[in-house]
């Protein structure tokens, strides 16, 4: 049974006829989840915006049936105050808006960042790219981070050069539905929430790829993910993991399937000399507040030896591999040994001086900025 959240509204608890735009057919909403498709409707949504709650009374649509089709969608507005919560007040600053899809029995939250249509122009096609966070931390907490006049957020980043930016949380993390045992949360399921994922992506932006981005854990994902969906992925970036497998045994198997998250704990794992300190206590904040305990599975399973990994040969999309050099789990002769069997001409491996596991919020950030969009700039 999954662990359900009381404040947010249920599609089940509605009884309503609606027109989909999604469907485009007219369906008749009942309490049974077989009945969910096509649901439109209109309450005052919450949206989730990299660690704040902020109440909205715009319209949300609910687009909830078949797997992979979005639940639900709200807008967050840039500019100025909505319902007494400040928002982002830069002219041009990208909008947030929350999604609802469907894994499995499991409601995966999804959080985009894109500018707005008056400031995109006419650019042709979206640029649509997919970030997917680690084994700890949900993915705007990743990746959304939030620092008055510095460019913390690598979604605001990609978004600025005119992507369509995604990230989401994967099952038992964040906003999504947590099952009762972190134990049943593998690499395996993560890659199904992605699928998921993608498959709405591409249908609500109707193109037939993303540029694909996983840190740590979210390399794994990542790159089993292209390995098995090799049309579905344009350019693949592995950024601090997923470039082969650290050996078994280096860490014991945990003995409690969900790992309770402190400040103690998460910045004993984060290089203190080069952190980046107002982006670390923005992080600690959002990461505390989303994620006070992270599923055990992948890390039992990785103790274990028993988790599964996406092997290089059968990786064939463009591919850039980042680590920072002190990162202990770069590995050079292992990276570089992974690196040289990708099955694709169109690679590059990246090293960053100074650098950590946690190269998001860290001094030579601007340089992993900049490596991400050059890479996907390409092709």
């Amino acid at each position: 049974m999954r662990a359900g959240r009381d404040d947010l509204l249920r599609p089940s608890q509605l009884d309503m006829t609606a027109t989909s735009s999604c469907c485009r057919s007219t369906t008749e909403a009942r309490s049974s989840p077989a009945s969910w498709a096509g649901l439109l409707y209109s309450h005052t949504a919450r949206a989730y915006d990299s660690g704040a709650w902020r109440a909205s009374s715009r319209m949300a649509q609910a687009f909830v049936g078949a797997e992979g089709t979005i639940l639900a969608r709200t807008w967050v507005q840039a500019g100025g105050k909505e319902d007494g919560h400040t928002t982002s007040t830069t002219v041009g600053a990208p909008v947030g808006q929350s999604h609802w899809v469907t894994s499995e029995e499991y409601r995966i939250h999804v959080w985009e960042k894109r500018r707005e249509a008056s400031n995109r122009g006419d650019a042709g096609p979206p640029r649509v790219t997919l970030l997917v966070h680690g084994g700890t931390y949900s993915g705007a907490v990743d990746y959304d981070i939030q620092v008055p006049a510095k460019d913390a957020s690598l979604m605001d980043h990609l978004a600025g050069h005119g992507r369509d930016v995604f990230t989401f949380d994967i099952r038992g993390y964040g906003l999504s539905d947590k099952p009762e045992d972190g134990f049943s949360v593998t690499t395996e399921g993560a890659v199904r929430d992605t699928e998921a994922v993608v498959d709405a992506i591409l249908q609500m932006r109707g193109v037939d790829a993303v540029d694909l981005l996983g840190w740590s854990w979210g390399g794994a994902i990542s790159a089993l993910y292209a390995a098995r969906h090799p049309d579905r992925v344009r350019r693949l970036v592995l950024y601090a993991g997923g470039a082969g497998s650290v050996p078994a045994g280096n860490r014991p198997a945990p003995t409690e399937p969900w790992v309770v998250n402190s400040s103690e704990n998460i910045t004993a794992r984060i290089e203190q000399d080069v952190v980046i300190a107002d982006a670390q206590e923005a992080f600690l904040e959002a990461a505390l507040k989303w994620n006070p305990r992270s599923p055990n599975g992948v890390r039992r399973r990785s103790a274990e030896g028993r988790d599964v990994r996406a092997e290089p040969e059968d990786i064939a999309v463009p591919t850039m591999i980042i680590y920072g050099v002190r990162d202990a789990g770069y590995q050079p002769e292992r990276v570089s040994d992974f690196f040289a069997r990708l099955n694709t001409q169109d690679k590059s491996l990246v090293v960053i001086p100074d650098a950590g596991h946690f190269l998001i919020i860290q001094k030579p950030r601007a340089r992993l900025f900049a490596a991400v969009e050059g890479f996907f700039a390409e092709g």
